[in-house]
């Protein structure tokens, strides 16, 4: 299965750190929590955003509930 050049990066990563994971693609897309939700039969509330930010240079994380 071909995926994303940044999916691959992800899955390498996990792969040098000792973890297994399943890549899946969605081709209706996910461009929304609750697109994200629906498509993996879940709960808004269950899905993870990721939101990367610059701060006086330093790059920030948040991790935030879909909800």
């Amino acid at each position: 299965m071909a995926v994303h050049p940044n999916a691959a990066k992800v899955a390498a990563a996990a792969t040098d750190l000792g973890l297994s994971v399943e890549l899946r693609e969605f081709p209706e897309g996910t461009r929304t929590a609750e697109d994200a939700a629906r498509a993996i039969g879940v709960e808004v509330g269950q899905i993870v955003k990721s939101l990367v930010f610059t701060l006086d240079g330093a790059m920030v994380v948040a991790l935030v509930s879909g909800r």
